[in-house]
């Protein structure tokens, strides 16, 4: 099958077309870390060798083949010299052929010398063309804007870059210019599903508990296109929540069963570490479920009396503070109000619009070191929900750090995609 290949035109003073492929002279860098193109070396081809990384296949899910795919590659070539680390060139390929030990791609063009080389695949041609003109050192310091629509293509396919930047001697003669590269998945996977002996019964013992359902809140849309050696990311020492964007309503999908024969969802996530790991700065799995109390509190003459509720939606919450805190459960707000204001140690009413609870899972890579990692698969357990959840979606403690005892209780396994085995239990 011919490959469709683009190269990618660079401005400068004066183009040569050489050998059927267009080249650029300039000379130098700039202090902002860009490179100007310089012509170095006769003109030559090379092969690239790319190997990706397999999926683990999830229970009857079909569709796993599409996280190991390329539909693109971007091939940026750089000065290999020890002195000048500068830009070259960028070619485009679109729709590469599989063979049995990965992709290969023959007779790209390129230059005699020494040379480094990097690999993006299935970026958009956007977002590969503001790679052009930047340094390979700048890989892993210049931070890009990368949402999830940038990383997961509608086709589903994955962005990937390579590990390390390649170095390579090229010569004329062509047959001997090979480079290999390994490829890595920019995003983590993320997939919920309740265990198979799940315990409800420090909730279902309240009320009635539905529709429990999972989403992504708090996307790290900073990165950098080279990991950090360190696994730190652009918002590593300061947290700026513009990076950030927050779950949204489309994206909820249902807690699975273990058992179950249907599909499990999945959503992806940008990596995110962060020195501090405060909640506001972290990546987390959000649970929802409406709830629905078996009684509500109701003043029948001077008494408070619970009575059956038939009301479901929204109810409100008043906190008794004794030895062990109790809940009383009203079907609306005068009655809340009013106990509250008649009852020592009572909080103030606390409103569950339409009945929905939150709960939150803070990803984590072992040993409670909070944050998101690319290519790693995080599966998450639930295996108990021991309190009825919080009111509202966003974090209780944000300046603090996730607390272990009372929010995740984790069994971690490290398998394929890096995978990452979460067991949980729910607390709000």
């Amino acid at each position: 099958m011919k490959l469709n290949m683009k190269m990618t035109l660079i401005a400068c003073t004066i183009l040569t077309i050489i050998g059927g492929f267009t080249r650029c002279n300039g000379d130098g860098l700039n202090d902002n870390g860009s490179s100007t193109v310089k012509n170095e070396g006769e003109p030559t081809y090379m092969t690239l060798n790319l190997s990706v990384p397999e999926s683990y296949q999830l229970r009857a899910d079909n569709d796993t083949s599409k996280e190991s795919t390329l539909e693109s590659i971007d091939v940026f070539i750089y000065n290999g010299s020890a002195d000048y680390d500068y830009y070259i060139s960028h070619s485009r390929f679109n729709n590469p052929v599989r063979n049995a030990n990965g992709y290969t791609i023959q007779n790209i063009p390129t230059s005699t010398g020494d040379k480094r080389v990097f690999v993006l695949a299935n970026f958009t041609e956007t977002k590969a063309k503001e790679l052009e003109y930047k340094n390979a050192n700048r890989l892993n310091k210049d931070a890009y804007t990368l949402l999830i629509s940038d990383l997961v293509a509608n086709s589903k396919v994955i962005a990937m870059t390579s590990t390390k930047v390649e170095s390579a001697t090229f010569t004329s003669n062509v047959e001997s210019n090979r480079v290999s590269s390994t490829l890595k998945r920019v995003i983590a996977k993320v997939t919920v599903q309740e265990d198979d002996n799940i315990d409800k019964t420090s909730v279902t013992g309240l009320g009635t508990l539905n529709n429990l359902k999972w989403t992504i809140d708090n996307y790290n849309n900073k990165s950098f296109l080279l990991q950090d050696a360190d696994k730190k990311d652009p918002n590593w020492d300061t947290y700026t929540a513009s990076d950030f964007s927050r779950w949204r309503e489309a994206d909820w999908a249902d807690v699975k069963a273990a058992r179950s024969n249907n599909l499990l969802y999945r959503q992806y996530a940008q990596e995110n570490t962060s020195r501090d790991q405060r909640e506001k700065e972290l990546t987390r799995v959000l649970l929802r479920a409406q709830f629905t109390p078996a009684q509500a509190l109701n003043k029948v003459g001077a008494n408070w009396v619970y009575q059956t509720n038939y009301n479901t939606g929204t109810f409100w919450v008043v906190i008794v503070r004794k030895d062990l805190p109790e809940m009383a459960f009203f079907n609306n707000s005068t009655s809340a109000s009013s106990f509250a204001n008649e009852t020592a140690n009572a909080s103030s009413p606390i409103e569950y619009t339409d009945g929905y609870c939150y709960w939150d899972l803070f990803l984590h890579n072992g040993n409670y070191d909070w944050g998101v990692l690319r290519n790693i698969y995080y599966k998450c357990v639930i295996k108990s929900i021991l309190f009825l959840g919080r009111h509202t979606p966003d974090v209780s403690k944000p300046e603090e750090k996730p607390d272990i005892p009372t929010n995740i209780s984790a069994e971690v396994t490290v398998q394929e995609w890096e995978r990452v085995e979460l067991g949980v239990d729910l607390e709000p």
